[in-house]
């Protein structure tokens, strides 16, 4: 079972830590960019983290980071070639044969 609650607060935490390591850095906090790396996490926790923002993630199994629709950005050597295909058919280009 996945604690929504747990995981929106770890995130936000992470967050606040972001911030206030580039504010002591004197850089602009919208230079640093959060990458879950989902590798150990069951979809469930995955969707979670994606339904409260984040929207850079990593992971082998992209499909499973696939939901309503939405295409986030997802990285994953193992699916690059099916990644790319997808972004094709986004913008209109046709799939890689």
């Amino acid at each position: 079972m996945v604690d929504a609650e747990l995981i929106r607060s770890n995130l936000a935490a992470v967050h606040r830590r972001i911030d206030d390591a580039t504010e002591a850095a004197g850089r602009d906090p919208g230079e640093v960019r959060l990458l879950l790396a989902t590798k150990t996490q069951p979809p469930e926790a995955v969707r979670v983290a994606i339904e409260a923002g984040e929207k850079l993630v990593a992971d082998y199994l992209p499909d499973l980071l696939h939901p309503n629709g939405d295409w986030y950005e997802i990285m994953g050597s193992n699916f690059a070639e099916k990644m790319i295909d997808q972004m094709r058919l986004m913008q209109g280009a046709p799939a890689h044969a």
